[in-house]
């Protein structure tokens, strides 16, 4: 596998509105919508093998992403995982289940691809990015020299089961929800992993 070029922050940001820019410096998702696709990103101050591990425990999502009860791997072949989630999220004060599988492609460290193969939502798919960055000045100061730029891109539209005309904003929240527990998550492993290599 070929490495994957580090951009520079400032490369990153540069579209970005300044007040977009202060979210990622905060930890903080930036998400949009338009329809039936959706976007977001968010920086992550751990190293990018870190966050693809975090992103492919697919086994474990029901213990770090808040919406996810239960996720297991029913299928594994190469850079092919099909996937099983059960989720729950509240509705006009009803709790909303919903079971989805997902067909993931992985591209190591980098891309996974994903497509809904069977579930409650009509259409959902998409992709997540990982971009290795390279922090400067002050924004160094604060992260260190390294972080990660985690994109999720997707399109997505009401099953059988879901309010429709709440879908957009119940699926903008739960993006949004994600970004920040992949976040914390990865984060949380950095942390143990060096805390781990002082004490050894």
């Amino acid at each position: 596998m070929a490495q994957q070029l580090t951009c520079s922050f400032d490369t990153l940001v540069a579209s970005l509105a300044p007040y977009e820019q202060h979210l990622l410096l905060n930890r903080s998702p930036i998400v949009h919508a338009q329809d039936d696709r959706y976007s977001g990103q968010i920086l992550i101050p751990a190293s990018q093998q870190q966050v693809w591990n975090v992103m492919t425990d697919y086994s474990n999502f029901d213990q770090f992403l808040p919406s996810v009860k239960l996720s297991r791997v029913l299928e594994a072949a190469g850079d092919r995982t099909v996937v099983e989630q059960v989720s729950s999220v509240k509705v006009m004060l009803a709790d909303v289940q919903s079971r989805i599988r997902t067909e993931n492609i992985e591209t190591p460290q980098s891309r996974i691809d994903f497509r809904l193969i069977q579930g409650d939502l009509k259409l959902m798919k998409g992709a997540w990015t990982l971009q290795p960055v390279t922090m400067h000045g002050t924004e160094a100061d604060d992260w260190g020299e390294t972080a990660v730029l985690l994109r999720q891109t997707v399109r997505a539209r009401a099953g059988k089961g879901w309010f429709e005309g709440v879908f957009s904003m119940i699926f903008t929240n739960s993006m949004k929800e994600n970004l920040t527990a992949l976040c914390c998550e990865s984060q949380r492993r950095e942390q143990h992993s060096k805390k781990a290599m002082v004490m050894a």
